[in-house]
């Protein structure tokens, strides 16, 4: 029995056991705060990389937009030219059509003669003189069909710049939002910092709480074993005092019984 206590004692180290377990339930508290901080700087730490991210998004997009604008800006004004090489042939077309049509009237012309409608002495457009109306009519067809091209690739680019828009506006949302995120972690950050009155550097804050939350384990490992093997030896020093109490009672039994049979052969 005076051998369990004299253990007891020694594991204690002159203190309660109650003061271990307070000491106890402080570690595991700041074993709590340490992983908090721990669980908050891979936040943190993710929150920079997808902010990189945005950024070279951000930045590819505005590199996009760009070349869609000037692009849209040349096809604009080549789609101007085309339209303008349309309106003319379209002209010379019907114009050339027209003359071809007035087959009777232009046989009554000659050079030098004025005509009768006009009163033109010079007449390009004779009986013989008449350009070729499908050449100009193949220029038309092409022209048309160029027309086509850009007026449907500007009408993409136009879509794409849209559509480019909306991804900046997305992403400018999405890095005020993961800044705002920063922001509150590195708040709690320092709070937690001066809760558990730790002072280090950005650069050196997480080797500093992986430092500090091994050495809590290990304190929380220690400060459980001393507590453990003290209960144990005060469960076998308890078991020991009651085994000590009953034989005491079986002994004063004994002597009681002893007693009684000394009086009763007296008399």
């Amino acid at each position: 029995h005076g051998k369990l206590l004299a253990e007891i004692n020694t594991l204690l180290k002159e203190r309660e056991l109650a003061e271990w377990r307070d000491d106890l339930d402080d570690l595991k508290e700041r074993r709590r705060l340490l992983e908090q901080i721990t669980q908050t700087l891979e936040n943190i730490n993710g929150t920079h990389r997808k902010l990189e991210e945005l950024k070279i998004g951000y930045e590819s997009l505005i590199t996009e937009l760009l070349q869609v604008t000037e692009e849209i800006k040349s096809g604009t004004a080549k789609k101007a030219g085309l339209e303008k090489d349309v309106g003319h042939l379209e002209t010379q077309v019907t114009m050339l059509n027209r003359i071809r049509d007035l087959e009777e009237e232009r046989k009554r012309l000659e050079d030098g003669k004025p005509c009768p409608l006009c009163g033109a002495t010079d007449h390009p457009y004779a009986e013989g003189n008449v350009p070729a109306v499908d050449k100009t009519e193949s220029e038309l067809k092409c022209a048309k069909e160029q027309l086509k091209d850009i007026s449907d690739r500007l009408t993409k680019l136009h879509v794409r710049q849209v559509g480019i828009d909306k991804d900046i506006k997305q992403d400018i949302s999405n890095t005020q939002q993961h800044n705002a995120a920063l922001d509150a972690d590195e708040k709690q950050c320092m709070e937690a910092f001066a809760e558990l009155k730790i002072e280090t550097t950005l650069e050196m804050r997480q080797t500093r709480i992986s430092s500090e939350l091994s050495t809590v384990q290990a304190g929380i490992s220690e400060f459980s074993r001393v507590i453990e093997e003290v209960e144990g030896k005060n469960k076998k020093e308890k078991k020991a005092l009651k085994s000590l109490e009953m034989a005491h009672k079986a002994s004063l039994e004994s002597e009681k019984s002893l007693q009684e049979i000394r009086h009763k052969q007296e008399t």
